[in-house]
């Protein structure tokens, strides 16, 4: 019954926001937002981007990146993850972190749109990769295992098919052009996490600069930003103090108890220009000549969300 009703849901987002049916997986231009919760608060959210190529053994892969903001403008801040391709209806991932266990360096089927009702898919090696929260370090382990799922269902809808996969694990379901609705790479490559009793979700998935999919229940956007009102300077809670002085430097003060947090600057449209996670009691952040106008800012964590407007010259 939960399936049943899943898929309905699944079916209006779809519906509502498709005009033409899905390729099998996206080869460029596209963003997924991924919600990280822990204990059902959000911690944070993954924004992968698929962008450019790249050969590796003479085959051509589609490069992911764990984003910086919500933009394609790959920098140096953006984190190269692996890559995709497609073949028959099959989407593979090549891990692109180098590793000194050669047996890492090998690609895995990720999703199989080709398999029908009561097929198995082997998905070759499980791959266990962790991460701390706010870090660009990535710990690969060892342990690998062969991961096998069952086609449990597939919904026919005017936009692509739905798949219901899954084995002894909790069901996963598959979407066509768009992938996995409860994070990109699902349950074979938890990348990244930070430790235990997480859970991940697809909020929003962007092609072509079109929302294509989209199931975030904290702001109903792709990325959230409040309503904000006047430009302020100061933003104070207890415990917390956010300061832009007039040099466009943003002066950030935190309890020790509050830390981690994570400072977000959206632009006018909601895009996330600038990230950054404050580990720090005393944090400043030097916006001079990086950006010029009005923008949004918001600082969290996991019990808090501050948000505020802010001009820089």
């Amino acid at each position: 019954m939960k399936t049943r009703i899943f898929i309905i849901i699944v079916c209006c987002i779809l519906g509502t926001r498709l005009n033409k049916a899905q390729e099998i997986f996206p080869t460029s231009d596209a963003i997924w937002n991924v919600q990280h919760f822990v204990n059902s608060s959000l911690l944070n959210e993954w924004i992968y981007g698929l962008s450019g190529d790249t050969i590796i053994n003479d085959t051509t892969y589609q490069k992911l990146y764990l984003l910086n903001d919500s933009t394609l403008n790959i920098d140096s801040e953006d984190i190269y993850l692996g890559g995709f391709r497609q073949e028959d209806k099959k989407v593979w991932f090549r891990l692109g972190i180098v590793n000194e266990d050669e047996s890492f360096d090998e690609e895995f089927l990720l999703y199989d749109f080709s398999k029908n009702i009561g097929d198995t898919i082997v998905h070759n090696d499980q791959y266990s990769i962790v991460t701390a929260a706010g870090e660009k370090h990535y710990n690969i382990g060892c342990s690998k295992k062969k991961w096998i799922s069952i086609v449990r269902g597939i919904e026919e809808t005017p936009n692509g098919r739905i798949y219901i996969v899954g084995g002894s694990q909790t069901p996963e379901y598959w979407i066509e052009g768009v992938g996995n609705t409860t994070s990109l790479l699902g349950s074979r490559l938890n990348l990244p996490t930070d430790g235990n009793n997480y859970s991940l979700k697809l909020a929003c998935f962007k092609h072509n600069g079109e929302i294509k999919y989209l199931n975030n229940d904290l702001c109903n956007k792709c990325f959230c930003i409040t309503n904000f009102s006047n430009t302020t300077k100061e933003v104070q809670i207890e415990g917390l103090s956010v300061t832009m002085d007039d040099g466009n430097i943003c002066q950030i003060q935190a309890n020790q108890l509050m830390l981690p947090l994570k400072f977000n600057l959206f632009d006018t449209k909601g895009q996330i220009v600038y990230s950054q996670v404050i580990n720090s009691e005393y944090t400043e952040i030097n916006f001079e000549k990086r950006y010029i106008g009005m923008f949004f800012f918001s600082i969290s964590n996991r019990n808090i969300v501050k948000t505020g407007k802010i001009s820089l010259q």
